[in-house]
């Protein structure tokens, strides 16, 4: 059970990351720099779009270019580029713990494994039982994260 929760856990991550391309891939394909160079091909959608943006269009454009620039939005990754960092890749920060939990899950997977075969007990121990409660709990915190 923990290796097929494992592999759906990387195939998870790997989906994200294929999202993350796909959306610099859209991003080049985008030919205004701004919402009021922006079209739609359905007037009635143009309308209403620009109604419920009306006044913000200025938020809108940086809302966009943190997206584009980061492969997600969130305030503290606004208010990173409003002070001048650089936020490049930073939205899929998140992924890169994601594959270092699979790691570890991974390893903790082999070693509780390497228990089931173990003749002389050596792996048997108190230590070792409070790891494999760190693996579950390490379990939870990748399905959620």
């Amino acid at each position: 059970g923990l290796f097929i929760f494992n592999l759906m856990c990387l195939m998870h991550l790997d989906m994200q990351l294929l999202e993350f391309k796909q959306l610099a891939e859209q991003a080049q394909n985008l030919s205004c720099q701004t919402v009021q160079e922006a079209q739609c091909t359905n007037r009635f959608d143009e309308e209403r779009i620009r109604h419920a943006i009306a006044g913000f269009e200025h938020d809108v454009d940086i809302n966009v270019r943190v997206l584009m620039l980061s492969g997600a939005f969130t305030s503290s990754l606004r208010r990173a580029y409003d002070s001048g960092e650089d936020i490049r890749g930073a939205g899929i920060l998140n992924v890169r713990w994601k594959v270092a939990i699979g790691i570890s899950l991974w390893l903790l997977c082999g070693l509780d494994a390497a228990t089931r075969f173990d003749p002389y007990g050596i792996l048997r121990t108190t230590i070792w039982q409070r790891l494999n409660i760190l693996s579950v709990v390490s379990c939870f915190l990748v399905a959620f994260a």
